[in-house]
């Protein structure tokens, strides 16, 4: 057996121990995703619930549990992400049960079964075709709506095709409608958040269908729901697009669901954010170069006005190409909202399907001359930068 054999061997073993450890609860104290990921792409922790009802972990794993040791997490997960395609068939045996060890536990979690959305997020993290496929064959088996959206949900990691966009509408259709239900028993929850991530495809069509979708809400994941697909269609919008948009949010501005405070403090922050990519989006249209000028611009600090940099960022992912993404990768250095940043990040993820190591590795220059600058503002937005690296990285090899 040759030496990588035997290393990836050791490696994998200590990964079994990791999530088995995941499956008596430790995702409850210390599993949960550690990237600064948009709100977009954050998935739910699992339930404390899961956690005090498992049955007692192994020793070896108590003392994880115990002291609610972050860094198992991320050491694992990372160690995951250095080495993709070697793991992700047992993490694909993880999820579908195929793996005899970890099928045993699943019986020790309740019905929420919170390790799924854990297993699903480092799948997910992989951004490889066949860690996609594993997903979604295993969404079938999923026996509740919070686990099929989250595997939805996570599906905007990888590379937009039109059969991927289609596999993400099967699920959310056959999910709880946003619905009044009478108070507590309202629905809806799920589709409200998937329709919140629909700007990760970089696919515009999908802004006039997740208003669509979403003018129809009633109920207590209304608001949510509006809010979230506002901010979709925004990033997502065309100049043909724009009145749409318009509309929709002045609809919202008008309802009479809305308490005073909610149109004060929700409405009015949508209506900033729209004023502020409509200023990118009147200014460049098509316009590709146009866009990346844009983000050399300063950022103001007042509220919502980072937006005609996220607007800028994403209609590059949307219109652009290699080139492109070559052209936001020597900007990204510079812009240090972290808002801003995690939208170019994104950008230059959507427009490398194939992936790419030498744009991984300025990114991760960037990261590291943050970090010997100590630039804060820089580094609150340099997890998801790390993580864009990995993918770029893994699809590379």
């Amino acid at each position: 057996m040759s030496v990588r054999a035997v290393t990836i061997r050791g490696i994998v073993e200590t990964l079994k121990h990791f999530l088995r450890c995941l499956l008596f609860g430790v995702l409850a104290g210390c599993g949960g995703s550690t990237d600064a990921t948009p709100i977009a792409t954050s998935l739910p922790r699992a339930s404390a619930s899961a956690s005090a009802s498992a049955s007692r972990p192994p020793p070896d794993c108590a003392g994880a549990v115990a002291h609610n040791n972050l860094a198992i997490a991320r050491l694992a997960k990372s160690a995951i992400l250095q080495m993709p395609r070697d793991v992700e068939p047992f993490l694909a045996a993880a999820l579908d049960g195929s793996d005899p060890e970890l099928a045993k536990l699943r019986g020790d979690w309740d019905a929420d079964k919170g390790y799924v959305l854990s297993l699903v997020d480092v799948l997910a993290s992989t951004s490889l075709d066949a860690a996609r496929d594993a997903i979604i064959a295993a969404v079938p088996q999923m026996d509740n709506d919070a686990n099929r959206a989250g595997a939805a949900q996570m599906l905007v990691l990888f590379p937009t095709t039109p059969a991927l966009v289609a596999t993400f509408k099967s699920i959310y259709a056959k999910l709880p409608p946003i619905a009044d239900k009478g108070g507590e028993n309202d629905t809806g929850a799920e589709r409200a958040r998937l329709l919140s991530v629909v700007s990760e495809f970089f696919d515009p069509s999908l802004g006039a269908w997740a208003l669509a979708e979403s003018a129809g809400a009633r109920g207590t994941n209304m608001l949510s729901a509006k809010v979230g697909v506002l901010q979709s269609a925004i990033k997502l919008m065309r100049p043909a697009d724009k009145a749409n948009v318009d509309r929709a949010l002045k609809s919202l501005e008008q309802s009479s669901d809305l308490s005073p405070r909610e149109k004060t403090e929700v409405v009015d922050n949508v209506r900033g954010i729209f004023k502020a990519a409509a200023a990118a989006l009147d200014k460049c249209a098509s316009n590709t170069a146009c866009y990346l000028k844009v983000l050399e611009e300063p950022i103001p600090k007042t509220r919502s006005a980072n937006w005609k940099a996220i607007k800028a960022a994403q209609m590059a992912g949307v219109l652009g190409n290699e080139q492109t993404r070559q052209g936001l990768v020597a900007r990204i250095a510079n812009v240090k909202d972290p808002a801003a940043r995690l939208a170019m990040s994104w950008a230059i993820n959507h427009l490398a399907p194939k992936g790419d190591d030498a744009d991984a590795d300025a990114i991760d220059a960037i990261v590291e001359g943050d970090k010997a600058r100590k630039d804060s503002e820089a580094l609150a937005g340099d997890d998801a930068l790390t993580k864009v690296a990995l993918m770029l990285r893994a699809r590379a090899l």
